[in-house]
């Protein structure tokens, strides 16, 4: 009984990898970058009309990250 139920679960891990996921996977580094862009607090109206050039600038996303997710 434990082997067969070892068996299916294997038999389902096994499928659920091969499973085309309809994205391609981004690169360790690009991902964190872009979880440090989106994790970057909004400037409000009030912080964008007191400096220019704004001296907290979000971060861009590089130009690498930028082709590897235009692909």
């Amino acid at each position: 009984m434990r082997s067969a139920v070892l068996i299916l679960m294997g038999a389902m891990l096994a499928g659920c990898s091969s499973m085309p996921t309809g994205q391609d996977p981004v690169s360790w580094s690009c991902h964190k970058e872009l979880t440090a862009y989106r994790n970057q607090p909004p400037r409000t109206d009030q912080q964008k009309k007191e400096h220019w050039p704004p001296e907290n600038e979000p971060a861009p996303v590089s130009d690498a990250c930028a082709r590897e997710l235009s692909r």
